[in-house]
This record gives structure tokens, C-alpha cells and sequence, in this order.
């Protein structure tokens, strides 16, 4: 995304203000969140704006609000999940072989696994490696 600067006779590289307009908008482009597939997209308009539309930009930014609206939505599933099987916990002291939490995630696991699980088992079967 950025190309080799010069160096000096010393070693240090040396940067243009452009190296640094590019820079600063890249970061800019990273800490709205966008991939570096987008800034890239959007490095390549920056360089050739009279040859792109508004619409070229909106798209990515279009598409990166869907994007992230979906991920929304699963860490609110997340969320939701998470405060159900908090809410069915005591939290106390007692040993953890009765938590409601571990309970859950291992029916979980079970029905997931098609009762592959060792813990899914009937107590008393004998699992033989």
C-alpha cells in the first residue's frame, strides 16, 4: 500500500508529504473499519478520482454497513445467549458439577456432536480408547 521510500546515505528512509497524505489516509480508512481489500479499492479511486464516481466510493461504504450490520446481529445473538445462561445460574460456591451454565453448553455439545461426546453418554457406559 505504501511504496519503498528513498533512503538516506545514513539508512533512513526518507518520505514525501504525499507518503505521508497516504499514510494518514490510510489509517483513516482503518480506524473506520475498513479491510485492507477496501483501502486498497479506495487507494486505487484516490489515485484516479476524475476516472471514479461517488457511487465507486459509496458502494465500499455501502457495503462495509452491511457488513458490519450483520455482525451486529450475531453478537447480539451472542449477547442474548450469553445473559440466558447467566441468568440461569445461581453463581454461588458450590462445586461447578451442577452448574446450569456447564450444564447447557454440554447439551449443547451433545446435540451438536450427534452425542459423539463422552460427557453425552449414559453414566455408565464405558468409553474405550
Amino acid at each position: 500500500m505504501l511504496t519503498p521510500s528513498a533512503r538516506s546515505e545514513s539508512g533512513y528512509r526518507l518520505y514525501t508529504r504525499e507518503d505521508h497524505a497516504r499514510l494518514q489516509f490510510i489509517l483513516r480508512c482503518k480506524q473506520v473499519g475498513f479491510s485492507l481489500a477496501d483501502i486498497h479499492e479506495l487507494l486505487s479511486i484516490r489515485v484516479d478520482k476524475s476516472h471514479k464516481t461517488c457511487m465507486d466510493v459509496k458502494d465500499i461504504a455501502d457495503g462495509k454497513i452491511r457488513e458490519i450490520q450483520e455482525k451486529i446481529k450475531v453478537l447480539e445473538q451472542f449477547q442474548r445467549s450469553l445473559v440466558a445462561l447467566s441468568s440461569a445460574c445461581c453463581g454461588g460456591p458450590e462445586s461447578a458439577e451442577h452448574c446450569s451454565i456447564m450444564e447447557s453448553l454440554e447439551v449443547f455439545a451433545c446435540e451438536e456432536s450427534g452425542s459423539s461426546v463422552p460427557s453425552c453418554s449414559d453414566p455408565e457406559d464405558s468409553v474405550e480408547s
